[in-house]
C-alpha cells in the first residue's frame, strides 16, 4: 500500500484464494492497486483448492512449490502485457 500512497499504480499478483486473504484496499487507493490472480496449475501430489502452505501439509510443500514455479509464463506473460517500469 505504500507504493500506492505515494501515487504509484501497483500489482499485485497471487493466487484467487490468497488474494482472498489479503487485507482490503481503502477507496481512496483503489484506483492503484489492482489484484491479479494466476491460477495455481494442477501438480500432482497437491490437493485441490491448495494455494498456500497453510492449505498443505510438510509432505505436500515440495508439490506447492512445484506448482507456483509453473506460473512463471503466467507472471511472464503479464509482465509482457503490462510494460511495467
Amino acid at each position: 500500500m505504500a507504493l500506492a500512497k505515494a501515487g504509484i499504480r501497483a500489482s499485485f499478483i497471487a493466487t484467487p484464494r490468497n488474494v482472498l486473504r489479503l487485507p482490503k484496499v481503502p477507496p481512496n487507493l483503489a484506483a492503484l492497486v489492482s489484484f491479479v490472480e494466476l491460477r495455481l496449475p494442477i501438480v500432482e501430489g497437491l490437493p485441490l483448492g491448495a494455494e498456500a502452505i497453510i492449505d498443505v501439509s510438510m509432505d505436500e510443500i515440495q508439490h506447492l512449490k512445484a506448482a507456483y514455479d509453473l506460473l512463471r509464463h503466467q507472471v511472464k506473460q503479464f509482465i509482457a502485457n503490462e510494460s511495467p517500469d
